[in-house]
């Protein structure tokens, strides 16, 4: 795995391709579409892993979500400016960023 890690140029990649790999989806489209929307996202910032759930999210159509990061999370989109339905639906006032 070390090698095909290796062969990815940029700084996220090896995280990022570890779990696509994991998911058995195609590893470059997810790649391209994990970094589209960290760029997209550069405001917040989208780290990877908000990126990379939102990916998977994507590609399995999903649109649940479990995060205690729903700050970020009510601002995602997915499949054409759907909202992500946050799991827990409630977070005590104590654990939101």
């Amino acid at each position: 795995m070390k090698k095909q890690i290796s062969d990815f140029t940029g700084k996220y990649q090896g995280s990022c391709f570890f779990i696509i790999r994991t998911q058995n989806v195609n590893q470059h489209i997810m790649q391209a579409r994990c970094r589209e929307l960290m760029e997209k996202y550069k405001d917040l910032p989208m780290d990877l892993a908000d990126g990379s759930l939102v990916v998977l999210a994507e590609s399995k159509n999903l649109e649940k979500i479990f995060t205690l990061d729903h700050k970020d999370f009510k601002i995602y989109r997915f499949a054409k400016d759907k909202k992500f339905k946050l799991l827990p639906a409630r977070l005590s006032v104590g654990s939101q960023k």
